[in-house]
């Protein structure tokens, strides 16, 4: 079905309590419109009454460009198995006359646009926009956008909700999770669900803990691989790596208890003094945190400098001047940094601040301090702080952060401030101890590019997608890897992407379980630093690991960590076949689209 549009009054009064009814299985549905009219001739609450624009009871259905407008319940229900959608569009009524007149039940506040029913154990949808303008003066709200079954096999993917005007407004965008949207353009966004928000886990993005210090549980749904907690008094928690601090000068059995937690293995690594340009912190002089330096670096510890509260005082700079002069070691520089995020060029904001310093000194640094906090108390925003906003910073900062090369870790503040009024839009978890919107952001946000299981289809041969061979590479147990027809449909040509080290992704075949995409060290025969590629046994090292870059037209290109060479398709024929091509690992800077992959998920 194709082309279909539904126009429930406006050109006269009309009635229907489903547009669209789909119980045949095996259904592809291709551009349809439901509309239930907004204006117009017979445009009423209760004159056009009209429940639900689509209901989908057949399996296996897949809607394309999936429009619904204006029902006075659900846009959508989908009760059938095995669904998908890609591009859905929506807007919800705009004429319920009180929120008594618009409940889903006695509690439920007005109905989700997107509904997958209950009995639902697979669906998958892409690409979800609900809108709300409630134009009748009343203040109503719908509790969520979309509403699914929480179960990992029902995955939805780049979900927003927007407010356009009007009042009211969408308090989640799925289920109960995401911020709600409440004033003109105020847009939410939920980039990934299943079963709730996925756990995105990364070495640098950690925590500083007010109340989780020590708190495996809390730590871990955050994904973070590091906390520390302004003291030197802490342990590992799970697969978070514990961080002492020396808050100011520190006495020298905590020097030796520190000592000694380095012989142990411990602790790797000790942050220097905290805010010493405040009074109500560190409160030091250049010269008296350059005078108890030495006892600090007695410990063995890599060594983080002392973090001001403003980094453009100079009293940083001072300091590092100080201990060049002195020949103190300085391994990585700390930084504190609360961005006015209420403004658009927030990322610019920290952006600058960190190509600053790695310009001055060339080390790599700590972000031991960042989040949405409201400053308008002690420094003027641009714009008024919402929750929304807080959320879509966490969502676009945390891709940033883990892409850059000279950033070694990063740690939101702070993991519990929700009785803070100046925190409530930085707080990770609530007073009820659950995560909240800005929590759920950080626990999903983590390395850029996908993580999942795709096809890697070339830009320049878009006919051909990365295929694990069945040959033997140069006689051994690794294969010969290479570009061949994606209408062959093997799982040798399907690849296990999967967050690793840092910002890098291992690249793991379907077809042949436990082998990756591996940079060798043998030389392409043609082209001077080009080299060959092959899938091999996963062994853990550098050359199994890639760096995804996102170009601006939405593909991704892979660069190898042990090379620095990018993923690359050629036009040389592989193994004689007119079909196939080789691959290669060439230049970075050819940035080229034989070197740029669609991720086509399956």
């Amino acid at each position: 079905m194709q082309d279909v549009f539904f126009r429930i009054g406006g050109a006269r009064a009309g009635r229907a309590a489903n547009s669209l009814l789909v119980n045949s299985n095996d259904v592809i549905i291709d551009h349809i419109w439901a509309w239930r009219a907004d204006h117009g001739a017979g445009a009423g609450w209760t004159s056009n009454p009209a429940a639900t624009g689509v209901t989908v009871n057949g399996d296996r259905v897949t809607a394309l460009g999936l429009f619904a407008e204006h029902y006075q319940k659900h846009q959508v229900i989908w009760n059938g198995q095995n669904g998908r959608t890609v591009f859905y569009q929506s807007e919800l009524p705009y004429d319920p006359p009180s929120q008594a007149a618009w409940m889903s039940s006695a509690t439920g506040k007005g109905y989700a646009s997107y509904k997958v029913g209950p009995s639902v154990t697979s669906h998958e949808a892409w690409g979800l926009g609900v809108y709300s303008y409630f134009n009748q003066g009343q203040p109503l709200h719908a509790d969520r956008a979309v509403e699914v079954p929480d179960r990992s096999s029902v995955a939805l993917h780049d979900i927003v909700s927007v407010f356009l005007a009007g009042s009211g407004g969408i308090d989640h965008v799925v289920n109960n999770t995401g911020a709600a949207v409440a004033a003109a353009g105020e847009t939410a966004y939920v980039v990934d669900y299943a079963a709730g928000t996925p756990t995105r886990s990364s070495g640098k993005k950690g925590v500083a803990a007010i109340t989780s210090s020590g708190d495996a549980a809390k730590l871990s749904a955050l994904g973070s691989g590091w906390y520390y907690n302004w003291s030197t008094n802490g342990a590992k928690a799970g697969n978070a790596e514990y961080v002492p601090m020396a808050w100011n000068a520190l006495p020298s059995e905590t020097v030796n208890t520190l000592a000694d937690g380095a012989k142990n293995g411990n602790y790797s690594a000790l942050l220097g003094f905290n805010e010493p340009d405040l009074p109500d912190q560190a409160n030091m002089t250049v010269e008296q945190a350059l005078n108890a330096w030495p006892a600090l670096q007695s410990t063995g510890l890599r060594l983080g400098s002392p973090a001001p509260a403003n980094y453009w005082s100079g009293w940083l700079d001072d300091f590092m001047a100080g201990a060049r002069a002195r020949g103190y070691r300085v391994d990585f520089i700390a930084l504190h940094m609360y961005p006015d995020w209420t403004n658009p060029g927030a990322l610019e904001e920290v952006r600058g601040v960190l190509a600053d310093a790695w310009n001055k000194w060339h080390k790599p640094m700590w972000l031991t301090e960042i989040g949405t906090v409201d400053t308008s108390t002690w420094k003027p925003m641009y714009g008024t702080p919402t929750h929304a906003k807080a959320d879509g910073l966490v969502q676009k900062l945390i891709p940033l952060l883990e892409n850059l090369p000279y950033l070694e870790r990063y740690a939101w503040f702070a993991d519990d401030c929700a009785t803070n009024a100046s925190c409530q839009y930085s707080t990770l978890y609530g007073a009820d101890g659950k995560l909240t919107s800005h929590g759920s952001a950080y626990a999903a946000a983590g390395p850029p590019g996908p993580s999942g299981r795709f096809r890697m289809v070339n830009k320049a041969q878009p006919t051909l997608t990365v295929h694990a061979t069945g040959e033997s590479y140069e006689g051994g147990s690794a294969l010969n890897a290479a570009v061949t027809p994606t209408s062959w449909g093997w799982d040798q040509q399907r690849w296990n992407v999967t967050p690793a080290d840092g910002a890098y992704y291992t690249v793991t075949n379907v077809g042949s379980p436990g082998l990756r995409l591996t940079t060798s060290t043998d030389p392409y025969p043609s082209g001077g630093g080009n080299y060959r590629i092959k899938v091999a046994a996963a062994t853990g090292s550098d050359d199994q690991l890639w760096r995804l870059e996102k170009t601006e037209d939405g593909y991704y290109r892979l660069i190898s960590k042990a090379r620095g060479t990018a993923l690359q398709s050629t036009f040389d024929v592989y193994n004689g076949s007119a079909e196939a091509r080789q691959l290669a690992g060439t230049s970075a800077s050819f940035v080229n689209d034989q070197q740029s992959w669609a991720f086509v998920p399956g």
